[in-house]
């Protein structure tokens, strides 16, 4: 929560959290089978931390220093696990559930929409810092997952599909942009209306 004291000067009124680890965010993650796994534990508490989780299926990995589970599930079905956080101070752990199937939703989506701050003027370097900005504030520790790119990607279209491409001045790497955001813990969406332009094009 952010206040203004009477100067113009925003003042931060929400309390920083414990230094004991706490496990927030969804206790169920839902993916197809095949289908990337892409979850970031979220956790809060004093750095540095570790992770670690008992009953993880076949084929999912990990990341003892990041808390970033990856991997793919090919096998549908409700897999419960266990998800702990470790710091100096103490140890946190909580039920968690990954669900393979065709469900979608299962947890409502957290994050951010770069159409909310620039409008249409988004490219890669600010879609890059808003991720990154994700993290360095702490809300990706509390479950905030999606850095959504909104319109005015769209450059021409092209290619044997004639698909709608990203501007190339705007995006000229949009796939390595995507990885790193993937290598912050958070997903990435892209909003398109199909086979209408930009809005403001001609």
């Amino acid at each position: 929560m952010v206040g203004d004291a009477g100067h113009g000067t925003p003042d931060i009124l929400t309390p920083p959290p414990p230094r004991v680890p706490a496990i927030h965010g969804p206790k169920i993650f839902g993916v197809r089978p095949g289908s990337a796994v892409l979850f970031s534990i979220p956790a809060t508490g004093d750095r540095p931390m570790s992770f670690s989780a008992h009953g993880l299926p076949q084929g999912v990995k990990l990341d003892r220093l990041t808390g970033l589970l990856t991997g793919t599930i090919k096998r549908a079905g409700s897999y419960r696990t266990k998800l702990y956080a470790h710091n100096h101070l103490a140890t946190a752990e909580r039920d968690f559930t990954i669900r393979v199937g065709d469900d979608i939703c299962l947890t409502p989506p957290k994050g951010w929409n770069s159409y909310n701050v620039w409008g249409a003027n988004i490219d890669s370097v600010r879609l890059l810092s808003a991720a990154k900005a994700m993290v360095e504030s702490g809300l990706s520790q509390h479950g905030f997952t999606y850095i959504n790119i909104d319109d005015g990607w769209q450059g021409a279209r092209g290619g044997k599909l004639h698909a709608v491409q990203p501007d190339p001045i705007a995006f000229p790497d949009i796939a390595r942009t995507t990885q790193q955001i993937h290598a912050l813990g958070l997903k990435v969406g892209i909003y398109h209306t199909p086979w209408l332009p930009p809005m403001g094009a001609a």
